[in-house]
């Protein structure tokens, strides 16, 4: 029989259940309240551990869930391997998931990771808006979505991927632990690289046009564009800007990137005044604040003097998967298979 979390019923292994050694006292007292039928000994999943640390931070703060992390982290290799999963680093309060919202994603291109089809498949809809017009197919929350290409392994697949499962993912392949902080958003994924390899300014145009037309049957009230399209001189009224502009006159709130190549210089949708223009910081995979670098985000200012990134999130160190069968998730596959394994050991590699 299937061992589960006691806490929240999904399917754990034993191994994993085991984590629950790991918290401090006041957070086993904390759960025991909450749970009078769990016990240390009965364990809990990865995602019961981290939304019981980031409990204590809203109820004790900052302080209180830097001393329950040292005594939880880090957990089980089997789960973690290092890397601090986004909800900790940035302090989210777990009481908030994005439930009830969609989010739309602008990106090269995308693959129907578990972390967004399972239990429940959570994307409503895909979009091709290199075409003209766009080609979009829709989803129910049983179906397993398909689209086109969305098996072939592409690189373009890559940065669509990643930026979906940090953004939404719901930790689904590693017990809860690695998720989103829109862990329970509805999500349309819009693709706009073209088979030449470009993100042109009509196809990003094209893609908030068909977000402005159809996304409030879809209940869109958030959308994030990381990728950038093409400079424009002079920026001032330029298509992709109008785009955002109207999206955000249907109350809709619209998050960019800055772009990653450090220069006073920055591209549409970045340059719409308005947007919410992210660029990237470094935290050093810690919680010490002096620790805290900048990272190389590009930088300037959007027509009408608006001073931009207006804000910055953490731009490494951020967990996502890996896009199946591709030489880089198999040889990942091999490493974790043999990361146990003495120094000596004749399997392993140079």
């Amino acid at each position: 029989m299937d061992s589960r979390c006691v806490l929240c019923s999904l399917p754990t292994p034993p191994s994993e259940l085991a984590e629950a050694g790991w918290l401090a006292p006041a957070v086993v007292q904390r759960l025991a309240r909450k749970h009078p039928e769990w016990t240390v000994a009965g364990g809990a999943c990865p995602a019961c551990v981290q939304d019981a640390l980031l409990q204590l931070l809203a109820e004790q703060g900052e302080a209180a869930l830097h001393a329950g992390l040292q005594a939880a982290w880090p957990l089980d290799a089997e789960a973690a391997f290092g890397a601090l999963p986004t909800p900790l680093r940035l302090h989210a309060d777990p009481r908030y998931t994005a439930a009830g919202i969609t989010l739309a994603l602008v990106d090269t291109a995308f693959y129907p990771h578990p972390d967004l089809t399972q239990p429940r498949n959570r994307i409503r809809a895909w979009v091709d808006a290199t075409r003209d017009p766009p080609l979009a197919l829709t989803f129910a929350a049983d179906e397993q979505p398909a689209w086109p290409g969305w098996d072939s392994g592409h690189p373009a697949q890559w940065h669509g991927l990643m930026t979906s499962s940090v953004a939404a993912g719901n930790g689904w392949l590693s017990h809860g632990l690695y998720r989103g902080l829109a862990s329970a958003a509805e999500l349309v994924l819009v693709q706009v690289r073209d088979r030449a390899g470009r993100i042109s300014n009509a196809a990003l145009a094209r893609a908030l046009g068909w977000l402005a037309e159809h996304g409030p049957a879809l209940d869109v009230r958030v959308v994030n564009v990381s990728v950038g399209g093409e400079a424009v001189w002079p920026p001032a009224g330029n298509a992709v800007d109008r785009g955002v502009a109207a999206l955000v006159a249907q109350g809709v709130v619209f998050v960019t990137a800055a772009g990653n190549d450090g220069r006073r210089e920055l591209a549409p949708p970045a340059t719409a005044p308005d947007a919410l223009t992210i660029g990237g910081l470094d935290d050093q995979n810690t919680f010490d604040h002096e620790a805290a670098m900048l990272w190389h985000s590009n930088y300037g200012l959007a027509p009408g003097g608006a001073l931009k990134p207006e804000v910055v999130a953490p731009s490494l160190w951020v967990v996502a998967p890996l896009l199946p069968d591709t030489p880089a998730a198999l040889r990942a596959r091999y490493l974790f298979a043999r990361r146990g394994a003495q120094p000596n050991d004749a399997t392993l590699e140079g």
